[in-house]
């Protein structure tokens, strides 16, 4: 039965959706195991994104994003906030961001990583329970271990060229 069919069956059944050929596969689905966390250890990961953000409890922070590089866990994305809402948080923020480069608030304003800079780094991830008991991550500290600009893609379409006009193009 193709994908289409599957769709158009009138059925309520959705194994033979499952089973469409090119269609979402719900198999994925039934052999998730539900885990939300990588094990303690240390990872290779890069830097995703780096972001002044205002955390649940209206606290002004700095938020970095990794993802996995290696491993079985590769893409596994995690998180790191740094909060400044008093002098030994701020201390601790700055002291942590500055192989980063980020030791300004203007830097932390700017946008992160730059265009085409590639930050790889060691993380060492910590497993810690939430209030429910339910295990997440916390990542305890992190190692750069290259931090460089790669070429810029030559296939890339610049966006200036298509912003401002009517239309979209020059």
């Amino acid at each position: 039965m193709g994908f289409r069919d599957a769709l158009n069956s009138g059925s309520d059944d959705l194994t033979p959706f499952d089973q469409a050929p090119g269609g979402d596969d719900l198999a994925n689905f039934d052999a998730a195991t539900g885990e939300t966390f990588i094990p303690a250890g240390w990872y290779s990961a890069t830097i995703v994104r780096g972001e002044v953000v205002t955390t649940k409890k209206q606290k002004q922070a700095y938020r970095l994003s990794f993802d996995v590089a290696d491993g079985p866990h590769r893409g596994f994305r995690l998180w790191r906030y740094f909060t400044f809402d008093n002098a030994a948080n701020a201390n601790r923020a700055k002291v942590q961001l500055a192989p980063l480069g980020l030791t300004t608030s203007a830097a932390l304003r700017a946008p992160f990583p730059g265009p085409n800079r590639v930050i790889t780094l060691k993380i060492l991830v910590g497993v810690q329970k939430r209030p429910d008991g339910t295990p997440s991550n916390d990542v305890e500290r992190f190692e750069v271990t290259d931090d460089r600009t790669a070429p810029p893609n030559p296939n890339a379409v610049n966006l200036e060229d298509y912003a401002g006009d009517e239309g979209g193009t020059r």
